[in-house]
């Protein structure tokens, strides 16, 4: 155990990065990585605002 929990964080210690926004994504990626963690995806339409969404929804013919 002592072994993995190094590992891991000499692989945490050696991310580099522009910012620190990045660099913390990649370590999120490791993490993930690491633990098994699925990735999770943001829907596209939750960067949407909700009247553009109603918007394309109307101008497309309608859900079916």
């Amino acid at each position: 155990m002592v072994h993995f929990g190094s590992s891991l964080e000499a692989e945490l210690d050696a991310v580099e990065g522009k910012t620190s926004k990045e660099i913390n994504k990649k370590r999120e990626r490791i993490m993930e990585k690491w633990l098994d963690i699925p990735r999770r995806f943001r829907s596209p339409m939750a960067s949407r605002a909700k009247s553009e969404v109603v918007h394309d929804i109307t101008v497309q013919g309608g859900i079916d």
